[in-house]
């Protein structure tokens, strides 16, 4: 079985010990608040506590999809190394950013020696986490890439 790793982004709403204990490749959204621009990155360009009063205060805040580069910058060093990548992003109904991955897969994936394979969870929040952890529990149970995108392309539309 070819080596591989999981890949999702901010929107999953896990912890940063679970992204970091399950060596999750992990994409940052970013959003506005007043004209400058933050990464979601469990609160460290902003705290939580901070971000929620300022929105109670009144701020407004505007979120911005992840880029295709941004996609690409982070793929490229593991496709490099021959390493695959299964990618479980935001639901496309509320985000481009599925588009983006994908648009990155495509050109990605005819350059280098990993394979990329992007999946639309269709969920957001802990449902697009849900999905996450059970790829996560199916690799470390042995299944190959195949096996855990088929499973969550069979399952993404039962989380609720």
């Amino acid at each position: 079985m070819r080596e591989y790793m999981l890949s999702t982004s901010s929107t999953t709403d896990l912890p940063k010990w679970y992204i970091e204990q399950n060596n999750l490749l992990f994409f940052s959204f970013s959003f506005d608040m007043e004209g400058k621009e933050y990464r979601d990155n469990f609160g460290e360009d902003m705290p939580v506590k901070d971000f929620y009063a300022n929105l109670r205060a009144g701020t407004n805040s505007t979120t911005s999809m992840i880029n295709r580069a941004a996609f690409e910058a982070g793929f490229i060093p593991y496709l490099e190394k021959g390493v695959d990548i299964l990618h479980i992003e935001f639901s496309s109904a509320l985000s481009g950013s599925y588009q983006n991955a994908q648009a990155a897969a495509e050109e990605l994936n005819g350059k280098y020696p990993g394979k990329l394979t992007v999946i639309d969870s269709l969920c957001a929040s802990l449902g697009q986490g849900l999905l996450v952890d059970y790829a996560v529990q199916m690799k470390k149970a042995g299944k190959s890439l195949q096996e855990v995108a088929e499973w969550v392309e069979a399952n993404k539309k039962n989380i609720i």
